[in-house]
């Protein structure tokens, strides 16, 4: 509040007769010459209508800082109390508010998978295949030593034959799409596979992957594997691969596996 000061030096009208302070004389009041009472009582309403509104303002605008002043100490008492509720940075476990995808699984790696196809295409209708084959999907970032050893795998199976050997790419499901319809009971990923195909056997396997080599290598040990079995089932002697070990090991697991199935 700024400090008093004296009324007179404040109003340059004010009459020193009127401070209570002076000396008092009696004075004649002079009649009232030429003063319209309407125009004074209207003057006089008027200004007390205007100190009116001026303290009407002043209480609203006191009532406004009053509620701006509690609403900035709500806000920094909830401020507080969320810190103090808040446990350390190092307990708390993050937590992700994005919403998880859910990416489709993929085919399993580098394992036999025996498939049975419901129809075949007029392309392998062509052949005269089965609509049973092997499946084997591949990174190419495990097993590396199966996947080397194909094309001898291929060669000790075939001989000569192994140069007559048929691929097919399908990287779209465009060619084949019973193929991946078959894939699907396996993953739910639409992923790329290659067939290879044994024209003069009618026998076939599929290699599934991303890559283009990689699914091209397990091709060929699907089909290898799956000539394998078929000159066990009818008698004729399988040849030795201990040589190549990942080649028998995989076509023990493939027996396996299909056992595993005709049984279950």
């Amino acid at each position: 509040m700024p400090p008093e000061t004296d009324a007179a030096a404040q109003d340059p009208f004010a009459d020193p007769a009127l401070d209570p302070e002076a000396p008092w004389e009696e004075t004649a009041m002079a009649a009232p010459v030429g003063i319209d009472e309407d125009a004074a009582l209207a003057e006089a309403e008027s200004l007390a209508n205007q100190a009116a509104a001026e303290a009407e303002a002043e209480v609203e605008a006191a009532k406004k800082e009053a509620a701006a002043l509690e609403a900035t100490e709500i806000a920094a008492q909830e401020e507080l109390t969320l810190d103090e509720e808040a446990e350390p940075a190092a307990k708390r476990p993050k937590i992700e508010l994005r919403k998880a995808i859910v990416a489709p699984k993929p085919v399993p790696r580098d394992q036999p998978l025996w498939l049975w196809l419901d129809s075949l295409n007029s392309t392998l209708q062509g052949y005269a295949l089965s609509f049973e084959t092997l499946a084997l999907a591949s990174d190419g970032s495990k097993r590396k030593g199966l996947y080397t050893q194909a094309d001898r795998a291929l060669q000790t199976l075939l001989g000569e034959e192994a140069r007559k050997i048929v691929f097919q790419d399908d990287s779209d499901w465009s060619k084949f799409r019973c193929v991946g319809d078959a894939l699907k009971t396996r993953g739910e990923k639409e992923e790329c596979f290659t067939i290879a195909i044994s024209p003069a056997l009618s026998l076939w396997g599929i290699g599934v992957g991303m890559k283009g080599w990689v699914r091209h290598r397990a091709a060929k040990i699907a089909l290898a594997t799956v000539v394998a079995m078929q000159k066990a089932e009818v008698g004729e002697e399988i040849p030795d691969f201990t040589s190549a070990p990942a080649v028998a090991d995989f076509l023990e697991e493939a027996r396996k596996a299909k056992d595993e199935l005709l049984y279950s």
